[in-house]
């Protein structure tokens, strides 16, 4: 696997993930904002408080983390598979 193939396997699991992270999160702040008062009671007592913009934030965040750890983990299992490959070409 190249440094390009990796970086761009990385990238793209970011992208998704952190993407679905934010989407579920908006949804749960939409169709079940009593989640996050439950959660952050403090945060829901603020005038201010919106639990889709919180949910969107932390779904975000969150899957921004699980796409790193996927991406990460496919490369290394991808580079491991090329390695192997090219030690048994040998």
């Amino acid at each position: 696997m190249t440094l390009g193939k990796a970086i761009c396997t990385i990238t793209i699991s970011l992208l998704l993930c952190g993407l679905m992270g934010g989407e579920i999160g908006w949804m749960l702040g939409t169709f079940a904002p009593s989640y996050y008062s439950t959660m952050f009671p403090e945060l829901a007592a603020s005038p201010d408080f919106n639990p889709q913009q919180l949910g969107a934030g932390l779904g975000l965040t969150q899957g921004l983390g699980v796409g790193a750890l996927i991406g990460c983990v496919l490369t290394i299992i991808a580079a491991w598979m090329s390695s192997r490959g090219a030690g048994a070409a040998r």
